[in-house]
């Protein structure tokens, strides 16, 4: 039964991409049109959900303003986390993630256009995506950076988290909003070998109050403070759900 589920799962996310492609396509290559297309991400995500029986509920602590500018930091636990934070939030925003995922069939035209490729392993690359991402947030789109890097093998604890979206927050003095995603890791688990496991079921997505950078402080102390504050916060609220120890 799991392996029809999972079987169901992945032609319904690949058959509902590619008949709405054609019209992502001239969304995605006119910079203008960004918006519907992102607009249209999330119609896709939606009807994904409704169509496995994933029940997302969405808690958010206060009310951010979507004519604000913020960098969201959310914990990284599977390949389900970049539609659930596309229904997730209203506001309109890029997703900056490793470059790997071009790679991939169905993400490689948003990360050729809306979205912003990182090269961890190439300096020039990573520079490159650094300053997209600082054109991004200055001209007023907010950015989505997974800050593990990608998905850490010990899920769902937390791994290791990048300077790069502290940094853009603390130099441009935007803040950073923590997202705690708390089950995506037992619904579509991404540690597996062949086939993965899906287990439709309930998405609870937390987005956390805004995390300040301190105008009196340098970029480095700031980006440290920000990292350190805000990996805090998912993780206080894995554990207040009893997901880690």
């Amino acid at each position: 039964m799991k392996k029809i589920k999972t079987i169901y799962f992945l032609t319904l996310f690949a058959s509902s991409f590619l008949v709405l492609y054609p019209i992502f396509l001239p969304l995605l290559y006119i910079s203008s049109l960004h918006y519907k297309a992102h607009q249209l991400r999330r119609f896709w995500a939606k009807f994904l959900f409704v169509g496995t029986k994933i029940k997302v509920e969405v808690i958010c602590e206060e009310d951010l303003d979507p004519n604000h500018v913020y960098v969201f930091c959310p914990n990284h636990t599977s390949y389900l986390d970049i539609p659930v934070i596309a229904y997730s939030l209203k506001h309109f925003f890029r997703f900056m993630a490793k470059a790997e995922l071009k790679k991939i069939p169905l993400f490689r035209t948003f990360f050729k256009t809306i979205d912003i490729p990182v090269d961890r392993h190439n300096k020039k690359e990573a520079f490159k995506a650094y300053q997209s991402g600082k054109s991004s947030l200055l001209s007023g789109t907010s950015l989505v950076i997974f800050p593990e890097g990608g998905i850490p093998r010990n899920i769902p604890n937390l791994g290791n988290f990048k300077k790069g979206s502290f940094k853009l927050a603390a130099e441009l003095g935007i803040p950073v909003v923590p997202i705690t995603i708390i089950d995506n890791w037992q619904i579509l688990p991404s540690q597996f070998s062949g086939l993965p496991h899906f287990n439709p079921g309930r998405c609870r997505v937390i987005i956390h109050k805004r995390i300040f950078p301190d105008l009196n402080k340098s970029i480095e102390e700031n980006s440290v403070i920000l990292s350190r504050e805000t990996k805090l916060v998912i993780e206080n609220t894995l554990k207040a759900h009893e997901i880690i120890s």
